[in-house]
């Protein structure tokens, strides 16, 4: 999986839970509550996969609103996302 898609599939996973929380949240349900958290516990986990520098493997940070141009280890850029897509 690329990093971007990485990033993409986060950023869907994080709005699926938000959604999930608002909707138990009217309900109570604990089996609602217990998907949130297996969603984000998911979320993590394919982050610290494939969140990653595709030059040197390292993690990279992850910050909501922005995505890193370069790589803070190695220095390289990272390839921007193609458009087409």
């Amino acid at each position: 999986m690329s990093l971007w898609t990485s990033r993409k599939l986060s950023n869907i996973c994080v709005a699926v839970a938000v959604l999930l929380c608002l909707l138990g949240a009217g309900t109570k349900t604990a089996p609602l509550f217990a998907a949130v958290i297996v969603l984000l516990l998911l979320d993590l986990l394919q982050l610290a996969i494939f969140y990653r520098c595709p030059h040197c493997g390292r993690l990279l940070p992850f910050r909501q609103w922005a995505t890193p141009v370069y790589c803070p280890y190695c220095g390289r850029e990272l390839n921007t996302p193609d458009p087409d897509r």
